[in-house]
C-alpha cells in the first residue's frame, strides 16, 4: 500500500508485522517524523506486509487489506487503532472480532459486515502473499524492515532513516 501515490524523487518501504512490539514503536514514534518528508514531497511511502509472528499477524494484515479495498483513507486510522491495541506477542490478540469492531470504530462508514466475510474468506490473501514475497526475495528476515530507495537501512531509527533519505536526495 502507498501511502500517497506521487512523483517523490525518494522510495520509502516498511515490511510490518502488527504483533511485532518494534513495529508499533515505529509506527507510533518514527513514522509520524518520516511524514514530514512525504507531506513535503520528498518520500513516496510503501507499506508491505510481512507477517510472521503468529496466525493472527496474517488475520491483522487481511483485516487491513479488506479496510483498504473499502477505504484508501480509512486504512490509516484503523492501522493506527491496531497499533493502539496491539496485544502481547506471544498472545493470540487479532482476532476476527476485534479487527472488525476496531475498524467500525476508527473508519466510519466502513461496512463491518463485508469486512467479515473478506476475513472469513481470506479474501486479500493474494495481496498479502505478494508482499510476503518481496520481502524474501529482499533477504527480511524480521520486522520493522525499512528500505530507502531499495537499500535497507538497519537502524530504522529516524535520525537514521533522515540521513538516508537526504543522502538520497543530494545523489
Amino acid at each position: 500500500m502507498c501511502i500517497r501515490d506521487s512523483s517523490a524523487p525518494v522510495t520509502v518501504v516498511e515490511f510490518a508485522d502488527f504483533k511485532c512490539p518494534y513495529c508499533r514503536i515505529f509506527a507510533r514514534e518514527v513514522f509520524p517524523q518520516l511524514r514530514r518528508h512525504i507531506e513535503r514531497g520528498q518520500v513516496r511511502f510503501y507499506f508491505l506486509h510481512y507477517p510472521y509472528l503468529g496466525p493472527d499477524s496474517l488475520t491483522a494484515a487481511l483485516a487491513v487489506e479488506a479496510v483498504y479495498a473499502q477505504d484508501p483513507d480509512g486504512v490509516w486510522p484503523f492501522m493506527d487503532a491496531l497499533w493502539r491495541h496491539q496485544g502481547p506477542e506471544q498472545a493470540r490478540w487479532a482476532t476476527p472480532e476485534l479487527l472488525v469492531e476496531l475498524a467500525r470504530q476508527a473508519v466510519p462508514g466502513l461496512d463491518a459486515e463485508r469486512l467479515a466475510q473478506d476475513l472469513q474468506a481470506g479474501r486479500y490473501r493474494d495481496r498479502v502473499e505478494r508482499d510476503v514475497q518481496i520481502a524474501l526475495r529482499l533477504g527480511v528476515r524480521g520486522t520493522p524492515a525499512v528500505f530507502v530507495q531499495s537499500r535497507a537501512v538497519a537502524d530504522w531509527s529516524y535520525p537514521s532513516l533522515a540521513r538516508a533519505i537526504e543522502a538520497a536526495l543530494s545523489g
